[in-house]
């Protein structure tokens, strides 16, 4: 019989012997009963979170799908607190310091935040083109004044790529702003600009006011040869108005 088990006996004859230390051990048993017993409790009990989300442009598609994601969490004990964050780039720096826990954020954006993780893409955001009468392609967006989207908008970045690959610069082929939503919505019609680049789920209420309140019209986006040499599916095509 080793140390171990002859401790253990003569304990166990000392417990026999003393009642008080009997009720001790008793006690101590059935205390530690009593925190298993609510642990498990406490593990079937239903939970609820709260986390921040980054909320959109107050007009924008993506405001009213926050919304959607909010009552559908709350119905699965999940509370979404909308935080206002001017942009998708602001709404990642956010999420990658920890001051956020969520954000809806366009494509390309980059893979530069090591604290961020895609979770799960949505329905996609379409690029629209929106231009006043007269302009009929890209090759009239020289010498226009090109409303870009805000400066942290993902949309800015993404139309700045596209323009690029067609050879176009800002502020030497083109004019541009950076006009909210909001400015564009209250705007007298003759301060608006020619071009007008917006990303949007479909259908985008922007655009659908602008074409039909102020005679806007979409217009389509050739592919630039640069694209189809860089990715090898891209075949000589456009990008369609309604896309």
């Amino acid at each position: 019989m080793n140390f171990l088990e002859k401790q253990t006996i003569r304990l166990l004859e000392v417990a026999r012997e003393h009642g008080k230390i009997r009720s001790i051990v008793a006690a101590i048993l059935v205390s530690l009963l009593l925190v298993l017993l609510g642990k498990f409790i406490y593990e079937l009990m239903p939970r609820h979170y709260t986390l921040t989300i980054a909320g959109g442009n107050i007009l924008s598609q993506r405001q009213y799908l926050i919304k959607l994601l909010q009552d559908e969490a709350k119905a699965n004990q999940v509370s979404l607190k909308i935080v206002k964050v001017p942009g998708s780039i602001a709404a990642l720096e956010e999420v990658d310091e920890g001051k956020i826990d969520l954000a809806l954020v366009q494509g390309g954006m980059g893979n530069k935040f090591l604290n961020v993780t895609h979770v799960a893409t949505l329905s996609p955001e379409l690029i629209h083109f929106i231009v006043k009468p007269g302009i009929k392609d890209v090759k009239d967006f020289r010498g226009a004044v090109i409303n870009m989207g805000e400066p942290n908008e993902g949309t800015r970045i993404l139309a700045h790529q596209i323009f690029n690959y067609l050879n176009l610069v800002a502020d030497t082929d083109y004019a541009e702003k950076n006009f909210t939503d909001e400015e564009l919505i209250g705007m007298h019609p003759s301060k608006l600009p020619d071009v007008i680049v917006s990303a949007s789920y479909a259908p985008s209420d922007v655009a659908d006011f602008l074409v039909k309140k102020r005679g806007y019209h979409l217009v389509e986006m050739s592919f630039p040869p640069s694209l189809a040499k860089r990715l090898g599916w891209v075949a000589d095509a456009k990008i369609l108005g309604y896309m």
